[in-house]
């Protein structure tokens, strides 16, 4: 028999994401078997937001639906196919707090860098991205801003030095005479962004506040 041709959709999350046609004829032997492959783009700004949010997880379930089109020596027939398996979604990239230093100090106010680990566990380059970010030194806040996520190789790494200029009397006793010391409690919390994806970030270290 010909299998004239594909007619078929991948669905996620209910949701069509991909449609399309194979318009290809291949003559199917008896008691043989045909594999015909059609590759497709998928765009993850394109999936629903409950798929996004699962996506962090690492994979999201799809369905195939399609329509194979068999001419036979008796009649043309169309069959029905389905089938359900998953989509792999880039992990997002490892964050950590890296490091915390306090460079300069007067009674009215003080600059401090702190130092943010990314890592790629994926098998291809991530794209630039956001980091919305509070951080906080012995629980009181030190700043809130945005920096930007480098581009990360395939199973690479990189480090994001936020600089911060403090204001002593804003932040607080507290935090003046932790950043008096040699650690401090260092907190990060932010919504970090890598194309369509953001997920949340809260970290809490004890770091030294020298070299």
């Amino acid at each position: 028999m010909s299998l004239e041709r594909v007619v078929f959709a991948l669905e996620v999350g209910g949701k069509r994401v991909v449609e399309g046609t194979v318009p290809r004829e291949v003559e199917v032997p008896p008691g043989g078997a045909v594999a015909i492959s059609f590759p497709q783009r998928i765009r993850y700004a394109d999936l629903p937001a409950l798929a996004l949010k699962t996506a962090i997880r690492g994979r999201v379930p799809l369905r195939l639906v399609a329509t194979a089109v068999v001419r036979t020596s008796l009649a043309v027939l169309e069959l029905p196919v389905a089938w359900d398996g998953e989509l792999s979604i880039p992990k997002t990239p490892g964050v950590g707090l890296a490091g915390f230093r306090v460079i300069s100090m007067n009674p009215l106010d003080a600059a401090v860098e702190v130092k943010v680990a990314l890592e790629n566990e994926n098998a291809f380059p991530l794209p630039p991205g956001t980091l919305r970010y509070r951080v906080t030194v012995a629980g009181g806040d030190l700043s809130a801003s945005e920096a930007v996520l480098p581009p990360i190789a395939p199973g690479g790494k990189a480090t994001v030095a936020i600089p911060l200029k403090v204001s002593l009397r804003r932040a607080g006793t507290a935090v003046a005479k932790a950043l008096q010391g040699d650690a401090a409690v260092v907190g990060l919390h932010a919504l970090a962004s890598v194309g369509p994806l953001e997920w949340p970030v809260d970290l809490e270290a004890r770091l030294p506040t020298r070299p």
